[in-house]
């Protein structure tokens, strides 16, 4: 339609002319809502496409969470206990073979001396992870996660996820400030504005 002052094309649904600001008379326009005991008066303005959602409530105060599932695990045979005492012991009797080693002038010999040192790691990182599980039910590692089940043996795990909201893969990462990180699980297309609550005991 046009504007009978100005000549201007507008849409038949605008209440006035943006171009000469001119207000047009509304015939029964309004629209009352009426829910319960309240209602809602709106009047229609310059938006023909504007909506409003009549349907369920929305709870702002709990953060959506992403479909995040197990995409493979291993379970490993021992419990962290046993773990702990396995990693202990090879831990020192590594030391003392390489003490010896030095003591007796062997540690030169190349097809020997870096034994002890794949035995001390695998020691170490079996004392960690068997003492950390004492304490703990779940730590992940970037790339992959270690979770210890109901009947206390540790599984190794990886992730797979979908966006709530855009539907692209998600990663579980530490996200936040620094000395206040926590995990998430962060869209790759949208970090910022898709990250969600990330929660370890709810993974099937």
């Amino acid at each position: 339609m046009k504007c009978k002052i100005c000549d201007a094309d507008i849409f038949e649904d605008y209440n006035g002319c943006p171009y000469c600001l001119t207000t047009f008379e509304k015939n029964n326009r309004d629209i009352n809502i009426n829910t319960g005991k309240k209602s809602i008066n709106i009047d229609i303005g310059n938006l023909p496409n504007a909506r409003i959602h009549v349907g369920d409530n929305y709870d702002l105060n709990k953060e959506p969470t992403s479909n995040i599932k197990i995409n493979s695990d291993y379970k490993f045979p021992i419990k962290p206990i046993w773990m702990a005492f396995l990693g202990l012991v090879g831990f020192i009797g590594s030391i003392a073979s390489i003490i010896s080693a030095l003591k007796d002038g062997l540690f030169t010999n190349t097809d020997i001396s870096f034994l002890p040192h794949i035995i001390i790691l695998i020691s170490f990182l079996l004392l960690f992870i068997g003492f950390t599980f004492l304490f703990k039910n779940f730590i992940w590692l970037q790339l992959f996660g270690l979770r210890k089940d109901s009947n206390g043996y540790i599984h190794i795990i990886t992730l797979k996820g979908k966006c709530p909201i855009c539907t692209n893969v998600t990663k579980v990462k530490y996200y936040g400030a620094e000395g206040n990180k926590a995990l998430r699980s962060i869209c790759i297309e949208n970090s910022e504005g898709h990250n969600f609550v990330f929660d370890h005991t709810e993974l099937r």
